[in-house]
């Protein structure tokens, strides 16, 4: 997979769910793969009032799944590694307006965000599937069962032919214990 476009899917899952779909895509995704999303923003009446969404999120909350930056090390507690790569806010109809017609700047609209609701309608948020700093930072020690699994899954990507992930996953075995031999 080298693209998913979720849309404002990950503001209608709960935390548990995003989180198993966040490690599905980075496990299916390809290196470089794209995650781009349309989400909500929580102080707009677009979130408030769709009883869809159950979850408030901001771009921070996706750079817990960056082990670079992840405050929390949520990065690491799902193994999984996604970097943000962009960000955009779109903003409501009347404060485009504004903007478009000179009575608001940039600087303006930052400030009133903060402050205001109904700013900020919408946040582009776009990811990048980061496998290759997911090898190097890999853990120098694997108990038993997540070798068994990354073993299983390294015989799934051969399997279907998928070099790219088997080899990703050869080289975080062969980082997390030298001399062990793993499968090729």
């Amino acid at each position: 997979m080298s693209c998913v476009d979720l849309g404002d899917l990950p503001s209608r899952l709960t935390g548990a769910t995003l989180a198993v779909a966040f490690q599905k895509i980075w496990q299916f995704g390809a290196e470089g793969a794209t995650v781009q999303m349309r989400i909500p923003h929580p102080r707009h009446d677009s979130f408030l009032i769709d009883l869809g969404y159950v979850q408030a999120l901001l771009p921070e909350t996706f750079m817990q799944l960056d082990q670079r930056h992840s405050k929390t090390g949520l990065a690491n507690q799902l193994r999984v590694n996604f970097e943000v790569v962009e960000t955009a806010f779109v903003l409501d109809p009347y404060w485009q307006a504004a903007v478009n017609e000179g009575q608001a700047s940039v600087e303006d609209i930052q400030l009133i965000s903060r402050q205001a609701s109904n700013v900020i309608e919408w946040i582009d948020i776009q990811l990048r599937v980061n496998k290759s700093l997911w090898v190097e930072a890999g853990a120098t020690k694997l108990d038993p069962e997540m070798r068994r699994q990354l073993q299983e899954q390294l015989q799934g990507h051969v399997d279907r032919g998928d070099e790219q992930a088997a080899n990703v996953i050869r080289k975080f075995l062969e980082n997390a214990s030298v001399g062990e031999k793993v499968t090729k």
